[in-house]
């Protein structure tokens, strides 16, 4: 299987490597999803003179110094982010009852969470979701996800699994890709805090839009009629 030029190699490879039990999918974002991100990182702009405005759904031009409206260039966010990961993947907490819905699922469902968090804190994101009793496969990735779900879609079927694919994420851009790769993929769109849950707009073919854990734990379980 030849991959997408704009896939990200080390995910594609990270999938190769992973063996696969026959189950369906369910494939889950990190950030906002399974952990929180927008709660510690608004005290940790805080630290550093910034503040984050609700006023959409987005971070580019939401970021300020604070006090003021002078908006921190959209060309900075990226470095931001990358450096709010340096000092912090180790210790964002989850999201309530993520943990606890995932260890149910784990018996229906063959999860793996797919996360853009940078690569080279692969390992200490791991080590913080298994402190926090998340068990899951993990993947990180640089770029859209559409192309890696395809694939871990095609390795699943391979290994007879049924083609049941349930997608989460809090990302637009995310959820979109996905539905474009994999069309028969249930969407759910996913984001814990509930100001930008309420900004985030209406994404076509979503079948879920939540920040309540207990209901994917349904969600999940109807579709597999179980």
């Amino acid at each position: 299987m030849t991959a997408p030029p704009d896939t990200d190699p080390l995910a594609i490879a990270a999938v190769d490597d992973l063996t696969f039990t026959g189950r369906p999918l369910l494939v889950v974002d990190v950030d906002e999803v399974v952990v929180h991100m927008v709660a510690p990182f608004i005290p940790w702009l805080e630290k550093l003179g910034l503040q984050l405005d609700m006023d959409s759904y987005k971070l580019g031009g939401n970021i300020k110094y604070a006090g003021t409206e002078r908006q921190v260039p959209k060309e900075d966010i990226g470095a931001l982010i990358q450096s709010f990961f340096d000092e912090e993947i180790h210790a964002q907490p989850a999201v309530d009852n993520a943990a606890a819905v995932l260890g149910k699922l784990e018996p229906i469902y063959e999860i793996i969470l797919l996360t853009n968090a940078p690569h080279r804190h692969k390992e200490r994101r791991r080590a913080s979701l298994l402190s926090q009793g998340v068990t899951a496969k993990l993947i990180t990735n640089d770029g859209p996800k559409g192309p890696v779900v395809e694939r871990i879609r095609a390795r699943a079927m391979a290994a007879n699994a049924p083609d049941t694919l349930i997608f989460i994420d809090d990302s637009v851009n995310n959820l979109e890709s996905v539905r474009i790769s994999v069309p028969s993929a249930h969407l759910v769109h996913f984001i814990a805090h509930p100001k930008f849950r309420s900004l985030a707009r209406d994404v076509a073919g979503v079948s879920l839009k939540t920040g309540d854990w207990l209901e994917v734990e349904r969600f999940a379980k109807d579709v597999m009629g179980a």
